[in-house]
């Protein structure tokens, strides 16, 4: 069967190129980080956990838009790794997060690779995520504000399978992963 085109960039919606440019970015730090053991799913959560140390997989979630169960297979992974700890939370319920040594080294390796590139890849990505910055802070205030407006109104909030939720969702993988 013969492969035709399909519609040039400049034609699409909005979420397709944000879905088309997280998935090439993922597959370009894909292959500088499997060097480490790692992809971006991973570097995302041992990012994430280092911002917020000491945390929970349930603030982790939160943070970085993914269920809690997509994302505790990623730590079970880095944890058998041995770049996270888990120690009893306070609460006795949950546990706290927390990177090992190696952990760190690791990521700072993963920052190193993700450095990685020509100036001109540099100065692009520099402008990318400024104004991908930008568009989730607008999503962000915007779910916020539905949120606000449907609990004022004690009406439910738009359901889960709605475009704001997949927007949401999809959004911070730009910058990051479409996989964990």
């Amino acid at each position: 069967m013969e492969s035709r085109p399909g519609p040039v960039p400049d034609q699409w919606a909005t979420y397709r190129l944000i879905s088309v440019a997280a998935r090439l970015n993922e597959r370009r730090l894909n292959r500088r980080l499997a060097r480490l053991g790692l992809t971006t799913g991973s570097l995302d959560a041992l990012e994430t956990a280092a911002e917020l140390e000491p945390t929970t997989a349930t603030d982790l979630a939160v943070t970085l838009c993914v269920s809690r169960q997509s994302l505790g297979r990623v730590l079970r992974r880095l944890q058998s790794l041995g770049f996270l700890a888990k120690e009893p939370g306070r609460d006795g319920r949950s546990a706290d997060i927390h990177l090992t040594p190696e952990g760190r080294d690791v990521l700072s390796a993963a920052e190193e690779l993700i450095r990685e590139g020509t100036g001109a890849e540099a100065a692009n990505e520099a402008l990318f995520r400024r104004q991908l910055e930008q568009h989730i802070r607008a999503l962000r205030n915007a779910e916020q504000t539905t949120h606000t407006r449907h609990a004022a109104t004690n009406l439910p909030p738009p359901s889960a399978s709605g475009p704001s939720h997949l927007l949401s969702r999809n959004t911070p993988r730009a910058a990051g992963s479409t996989s964990r």
